[in-house]
């Protein structure tokens, strides 16, 4: 059951709130209501991770705010989809290559050489989900 502040009607399996997501499936249990919660922080993650990596290559490519959107981005995807499909996702046999490429280019940011490292993370980025 809801509480009532949230101020919810509540339809078969889905829920209108008064926040966003205006409909969201109605979690049946806690193990679904904690795993919505963790997909919503991880949607937020990644978003704010986007927008830095986006904000830091139109300011010339500052290490700052592109360190940061990468750190965001890996957690986001990891609050999204969870630790061990993430750990999955990365480290398959045939996708060691395109990995070391992208955590590379995550590291060769986070030292301090934002274009290299760029250049590293989308070639990365794009053996990843070819």
């Amino acid at each position: 059951m809801l509480p009532p502040e949230e101020k919810a009607m509540v339809l078969p399996n889905w829920t209108l709130t008064a926040t966003w997501p205006l409909w969201v499936p109605h979690p049946e249990s806690s193990k679904e209501r904690d795993h919505c919660a963790g997909w919503e922080i991880g949607m937020g993650l990644t978003g704010f991770g986007v927008f830095f990596l986006f904000f830091g290559m139109i300011l010339f490519f500052d290490k700052a705010l592109l360190a940061i959107g990468n750190v965001l981005f890996v957690a986001g995807l990891a609050f999204v989809i969870g630790l061990e499909r993430t750990f999955r996702f990365f480290f398959q046999k045939h996708k060691m290559k395109a990995t070391g490429f992208f955590l590379g280019g995550v590291f060769v940011v986070l030292i301090g050489w934002p274009l290299i490292g760029m250049i590293f993370e989308i070639y990365g980025f794009f053996l990843l989900f070819r």
